[in-house]
């Protein structure tokens, strides 16, 4: 891509030209240019009188420059033989009416450092001379003539004294820009007679004139870059947001800087900002498809992408040292263009295969890259024919609106924000359906884990049953179940007492709960012992298939005291603080053919049982210290709710489950 300030120059200097041609006559000789009928503006050129070399003499009136040459600035100097001159001047003699308005010399797209003389007199330049031919002088600059330094028949004899461009002395050319020009003055660039009166008008026409697309792009993209970063902190894990933001900011930032040049009598940027915000660009914008494409590219770096990203902003910072300081053009644009018109091609092969893969994104922001390329090889074959060809015109193309032109650069990167623009809007957009949905089914799942549980706990003769369920703020899997059952001798009452926990989150965990749920009552109105109970559910879960497994712990008490135990790969109960010792077997779901191990115990009046979740024993504080089995046994005389309480308080992270048994006195 060339620099944004070169490209809006030629627009601009394109623009100058087509006004100036169509309102005012051109001077045909430069010895005798004749400017009587000067009203307003006058267009010099391109014919003047041309000598290499440098002497303070020739600007004066009387000199004799008979001798000088006639050359054009339409056409390279290297068409005229002139090579290697490190310094050259032009002249050309205009007559004024006598009585003329005040007049003002004014040059417009001016390449390069240069002084301008009006009868030998210093009216103005641009740089120092000798200086650089790297000084971009954008804006339309007036120097005014006194009226002391024009002769009295109105003879003005104009000298411009310029710096020629040593790289394209070496490159054998003789010209600037590798387009046969030595001069500051090229064919984009113009040079005006104009009244004083219309030198302030002019100048701050054109700045505002040529500042407003820069504007419009430079706003653009902070805006978007806005968008992107209040995107970033809301999501914060969306990284692909804050890459766009600093992609869309350093773009404003290079915008700005064009800004700068156009409007009014700046202080000239040096070249190495331009090239470095171009580079920093470049590298972010691969960082910002790196984040996107991660599913072709892999989550980590990889490391020959990294050092793609250095290389692109190395070379495009090392561009313009190697052109000027090394004086070797052509290495200096391969490095300049070829390193990121590779890279774009990758990327834009990835999102093609991202979108055949399905994405939208992808299809949206292929335009952006597709740009980008276009415009990057463009300019590297303009700068090529105009390297090896200069006689061949070839140009970046701009975009008529009105009076106002849109150079391919910032056509690219208006479409180039857009795009990003609208990813950003397809991505949140995706982004809130996907947290509808999960809100939705989390909803659901609330709902069918609140049938897992037990309204009411029933009232049996003999025995205080008292439950705590804190549920985590994501949607677990545990459950428990009181159920009435006769006794074994006809003569009290029993209580089948299940505690469990599905694996896994969410809905699938709540379904899996509500089938387990299904099965137990089914199964519990047979009046089926601990042991055979697990046994058949764990056969008809095993054979529901859906991946996921249950811990469960069955208990029987009968009013006497008497209690079996099953053990289904969960936590053991406590029984007056103290473990009880079960069998233990895998948890249900797993192996359909699995048989389950009774534990006997006799319960005396007042003792107590405790059932409970791995909630409790896995809370974790602060300082990530587990709540622990010591913990869990040291409370376990305490209350289910009061113990639930001080898990919870500890460091909840999983669904709590608490369930007491305590025999009457």
């Amino acid at each position: 891509m060339l620099p944004a300030a070169l490209i809006c120059a030629l627009c601009m200097g394109a623009l100058l030209h087509a006004q100036a041609a169509g309102a005012n006559p051109r001077s045909p000789d430069p010895r005798h240019a004749d400017a009587t009928g000067f009203g307003e503006r006058f267009k010099l050129g391109p014919e003047w009188l041309f000598q290499p070399g440098d002497d303070p003499k020739w600007a004066a009136a009387d000199y004799n420059d008979s001798g000088w040459r006639v050359v054009s600035t339409d056409k390279p100097l290297a068409d005229y033989g002139i090579r290697d001159i490190p310094l050259a001047w032009y002249r050309m003699h205009v007559h004024l009416r006598p009585g003329a308005p005040a007049a003002a010399v004014a040059l417009v797209n001016v390449y390069g450092s240069y002084e301008v003389y009006a009868n030998g007199v210093r009216i103005g330049g641009n740089g120092t001379i000798p200086g650089t031919a790297f000084l971009y002088q954008v804006r339309l600059t007036a120097f005014p003539i006194p009226k002391s330094a024009i002769g009295p028949d109105g003879d003005l004899a104009l000298a411009i004294r310029f710096t020629v461009n040593p790289v394209e002395r070496a490159a054998g050319t003789g010209g600037y820009t590798g387009r046969g020009y030595s001069s500051p003055i090229e064919r984009d660039s113009g040079v005006y007679l104009i009244s004083a009166s219309e030198a302030a008008h002019d100048s701050s026409y054109v700045d505002a004139h040529n500042t407003l697309v820069p504007c419009v792009v430079a706003g653009l993209s902070l805006l978007t870059c806005v968008v992107a970063l209040g995107l970033w902190l809301a999501l914060r894990s969306r990284r692909e947001y804050l890459a766009a933001a600093a992609v869309l900011f350093v773009y404003g930032a290079t915008f700005l800087c064009d800004i700068w040049i156009y409007a009014g009598d700046r202080t000239p940027l040096p070249d190495w900002i331009d090239y470095a915000l171009f580079g920093l660009s470049q590298a972010l914008n691969v960082e910002f498809f790196r984040i996107l494409l991660a599913p072709y590219l892999g989550d980590r770096r990889p490391r020959w992408l990294l050092a793609v990203q250095i290389v692109v902003f190395v070379t495009a910072l090392a561009s313009p040292l190697i052109s000027y300081g090394l004086q070797a053009y052509l290495p200096s644009l391969v490095i300049f263009y070829v390193p990121t018109l590779a890279v774009e091609l990758v990327i834009l092969a990835l999102l093609l295969r991202s979108w055949r893969a399905g994405s939208a994104e992808a299809l949206v922001l292929a335009p952006a890259v597709l740009g980008l390329a276009v415009a990057r090889a463009w300019g590297l074959l303009v700068w090529l024919v105009a390297l090896f060809t200069p006689r061949l015109r070839v140009s970046l193309p701009a975009f008529q609106l009105g009076s106002y032109q849109i150079s391919l650069s910032s056509a690219v990167v208006i479409v180039y924000i857009v795009c990003i623009l609208l990813f950003l809007v397809l991505r949140t957009v995706g982004i809130a359906r996907r947290h509808a949905a999960a809100a939705a089914e989390l909803e659901a799942a609330r709902e069918v884990q609140q049938r897992l549980v037990p309204v009411e706990l029933p009232r049996l003769p003999g025995l205080t049953i008292e439950a705590s369920y804190l549920p985590a703020a994501e949607v677990g899997g545990d459950f428990y179940q009181v159920i009435e059952q006769p006794g074994l001798d006809q003569t009290g009452g029993a209580a089948l007492i299940v505690v469990g926990d599905v694996s896994g989150k969410g809905l699938k965990a709540a379904m899996t709960g509500a089938l387990a749920m299904g099965s137990l009552r089914a199964l519990a109105a047979e009046n089926l012992m601990p042991g055979e109970l697990l046994k058949r559910l764990n056969r008809l879960l095993a054979e529901a298939r859906d991946g996921g497994f249950i811990t469960c712990l069955c208990l029987r008490i009968e009013a006497d005291g008497r209690a079996r135990i099953a053990n289904a790969g969960h936590l053991a109960p406590y029984c007056n603080g103290a473990e009880i010792v079960v069998e233990n077997g895998l948890p249900l779901g797993i192996v359909p053919e699995m048989e389950y191990a009774e534990t006997t115990v006799k319960l005396s009046a007042g003792d107590k049982l405790m059932l409970l979740s791995d909630g409790v024993v896995e809370a974790t504080n602060a300082e990530r210290e587990l709540f622990g089995f010591a913990r869990t046994a040291a409370h376990s005389t305490e209350s289910a709710q009061k113990l639930a309480e001080t898990a919870q308080h500890f460091g909840q992270q999983d669904d709590i489950t608490v369930l007491t048994v305590a025999l009457a006195s």
